[in-house]
């Protein structure tokens, strides 16, 4: 094998940067040695990756506090922290999204296994091989492309079910979850409770304050309803100033219980914006319809909690009248 020499002609380098043209990846090299940290700085810069260095682990931990790095190759060996400490701190903070490979001496390899176990992703030996070195990068970046390219997949995926404004589950994956909920709770035999919520005098608000405040209202009863509800629980904006809640195995009689809660914490948390409105003008309207006690299908059971919900509304309308 050649030994690896900094102007030697890298064999691997187009082959890596045509698989990566679309996607640079940035590396922290951690090395007390200055010539060995300077020389595997420059060979990746060669590649056009964004590479940063630092001298010890203590300064890696700063380094990636403030930024965010694909690849950390850190020397085993060195003063103060070692790199086996750095890498369980890295493992502890950012689990697996962060590539770690380890350099050992040929005379420490029981260490680099070690490190393995630690969770490190692989290790290189000194003194450096350009064959064994490019071959173990070109495995770490091959490894962070399918991470990333899965983490990007799955963050427009988030994207694709939930609300802009309030972060929420959006209208058209509420439908997908309501109709697999009832497939599960028909063959678990149980029972599941839903919850249409609408906000009362919200149109006023609009109307008299403009779209950003009635933004901020939306925002604030987002978070009423979250701090409402159980985390199992599933919280959707249906649509405009509309919610939608299903509450897994809920009986009525609880899912009554969770509306009275979540009734109460909108006017206990006054969102009149400021004295604007009087106190419980902002309100929620709010229909319940449980299955199987009162409804077998996805339509009975949204029908059902939109007619209780309007129903609802006309009985906190009449008993605003000649208030404001």
């Amino acid at each position: 094998m050649r030994s690896l020499h900094k102007q030697e002609k890298n064999p691997m380098q187009n082959h890596i940067k045509s698989q990566m043209e679309e996607q640079l990846l940035k590396f922290l090299i951690v090395e007390d040695e200055e010539i060995m940290r300077n020389l595997i700085s420059e060979m990746l810069m060669e590649l056009d990756y964004q590479v940063s260095t630092a001298s010890s682990a203590e300064d890696a931990l700063e380094k990636l506090r403030t930024n965010v790095y694909d690849i950390v190759i850190t020397d085993i060996k060195m003063p103060g922290m070692s790199g086996i400490d750095l890498l369980k701190a890295i493992r502890k903070k950012y689990a697996n999204s962060v590539c770690v490979i380890v350099i050992t001496g040929y005379a420490s390899i029981e260490t680099a296994i070690e490190a393995m176990k630690a969770g490190a992703y692989d290790y290189i030996t000194k003194p450096f091989h350009l064959e064994q070195f490019m071959l173990i990068i070109k495995r770490a970046i091959e490894r962070q492309m399918l991470l990333n390219n899965s983490n990007q997949a799955n963050h427009y995926k988030e994207l694709a079910i939930r609300d802009g404004l309030t972060g929420l589950y959006n209208h058209w994956y509420f439908h997908k979850r309501l109709k697999e909920e009832l497939k599960r709770s028909k063959r678990y035999d149980e029972d599941f409770s839903l919850l249409l919520l609408d906000v009362d005098n919200f149109k006023e608000c609009n109307d008299r304050l403009g779209h950003l405040k009635g933004d901020e209202v939306l925002k604030r009863i987002t978070e009423l309803l979250i701090q409402s509800t159980r985390e199992i629980d599933f919280v959707a904006r249906y649509g405009g100033d509309e919610f939608a809640i299903i509450l897994y195995k809920t009986s009525k009689e609880k899912a009554e219980n969770c509306a009275e809660r979540i009734r109460k914490s909108v006017i206990e948390n006054d969102i009149g914006l400021n004295g604007i409105f009087p106190r419980g003008y902002i309100h929620i309207s709010i229909g319940i319809a449980t299955f199987p006690l009162e409804a077998n299908s996805k339509n009975e059971l949204i029908n059902l909690a939109d007619l209780r919900m309007y129903k609802n509304k006309e009985e906190i309308k009449k008993s605003w009248i000649g208030r404001i």
